[in-house]
C-alpha cells in the first residue's frame, strides 16, 4: 500500500526563531524525520531482531516493504541504541 500524504507547511513569522518552517504532523501515521509509518518500523525492528540480516530482508521483501540486509541490520543497531 502507498499512502500519498498532505501536510501543511507551517511558517514561523517571529525573526529570532530558529525554525523557519514547519510541517504539520499526522499523529499515528508519521514521525518526525523518518520515511515510514510506525507500524513498518515495528515490522522492521521486529524482523531483524528475529532473522537478522539477510533473513530480515528477505521477510520484508514479499510484504513490498524491501529493504537491503545491511539496512535492517542499521535500523537494528540504531532502535537498540535509543
Amino acid at each position: 500500500m502507498r499512502i500519498e500524504l498532505s501536510v501543511r507547511r507551517l511558517y514561523c513569522e517571529n525573526p529570532a526563531c530558529l525554525k523557519v518552517t514547519f510541517a504539520e504532523q499526522a499523529s499515528g501515521l508519521t514521525v518526525r524525520y523518518q520515511r515510514r509509518t510506525p507500524l513498518l518500523q515495528k515490522l522492521v525492528d521486529t524482523a531483524g531482531v528475529l532473522l537478522a540480516g539477510r533473513g530480515g530482508a528477505g521477510l520484508l521483501e514479499p510484504l513490498n516493504a524491501p529493504l537491503s540486509r545491511t539496512s535492517v541490520l542499521f535500523q537494528l543497531l540504531t532502535s537498540s541504541l535509543a
